[in-house]
């Protein structure tokens, strides 16, 4: 049985194009370390509360998330917040 071969070639600023990449999961990382800590301290369980009976209505078997998810700061539970909270 023959074996074929396969040849990759590559554009020379590919690696302008993995450094973008990586770049790219540096920067979700950082603002993930500053916007996971934010949301817990505004969306507390005490917050939360509130939405539990809409929730329980969807969602039988659970509870608003703390921390909010998934608004992403313009939906259901940011329009609850004092404007202070949602800036």
């Amino acid at each position: 049985m023959a074996s074929t071969a396969l040849t990759v070639i590559l554009p020379k600023e590919f690696p302008l194009v993995l450094l973008s990449g990586a770049i790219l999961c540096i920067e979700c990382f950082f603002i993930g370390i500053s916007v996971v800590p934010a949301r817990m301290k505004v969306f507390t369980k005490e917050f939360m509360s509130q939405f539990t009976e809409e929730h329980k209505k969807y969602f039988p078997d659970g509870e608003p998330a703390v921390g909010g998810w998934p608004d992403a700061g313009d939906g259901r539970y940011s329009d609850k917040l004092p404007y202070k909270d949602w800036v």
